[in-house]
């Protein structure tokens, strides 16, 4: 089946998994997407499984800036191992908002063989969402035991927070320590 072909397939089931509730409470909060079907994640992560991970189609996915399930979806289907650190920056530049951060963060990033280096490239950006991601991807790295806590962590936190424009991520950070 052709990417096309792959990408039609799954548009086609996010409708059927659509859900009008929370696609209304999505749009209500300010989701910048052009097309929401309200699908939750482990619906997304059901569809997705139906498909070989292939990063054509994940990128093709990804591609798809106005759709919110497709973007979603790209997360599941990057293959880790093809996965290098010039993609994976770019593609937390063109992160829209939280909601697709943290899915980002928690499906592929985390599992990344350089995420120990992306999470502090990222907070150095002058992207308060690269910020966001850089925390998030730390977060999660912490949670599943890839990093612990160490002193220079801790430090590079502190650093991040003394100088941080946004009280929300300053906080983030402090409370990253604190774990």
């Amino acid at each position: 089946m052709e990417i096309n072909e792959q990408i039609s397939s799954i548009k086609k089931s996010f409708f059927s998994y659509r859900n009008g509730v929370v696609s209304t409470s999505l749009r209500a909060a300010g989701d910048p997407h052009r097309y929401i079907m309200g699908c939750m994640l482990p619906d997304v992560a059901q569809i997705a499984q139906q498909f070989m991970p292939d990063a054509r189609l994940a990128s093709a996915l990804w591609a798809e800036k106005e759709h919110r399930e497709c973007r979603i979806a790209a997360t599941m289907l990057y293959p880790i191992d093809e996965l290098d650190f010039s993609t994976a920056v770019e593609w937390c530049n063109d992160v829209e908002n939280k909601e697709i951060a943290d899915v980002l963060c928690m499906k592929l990033l985390r599992y990344f063989n350089q995420a120990d280096k992306l999470w502090l490239h990222l907070i150095n950006e002058k992207s308060e969402i690269n910020q966001y991601i850089g925390l998030r991807l730390l977060a999660n790295l912490l949670t599943i035991g890839r990093l612990s806590l160490t002193d220079n962590i801790s430090h590079a936190l502190n650093d991040y927070a003394a100088s941080a424009s946004s009280t929300g991520l300053k906080s983030f950070a402090i409370s990253l320590t604190e774990d």
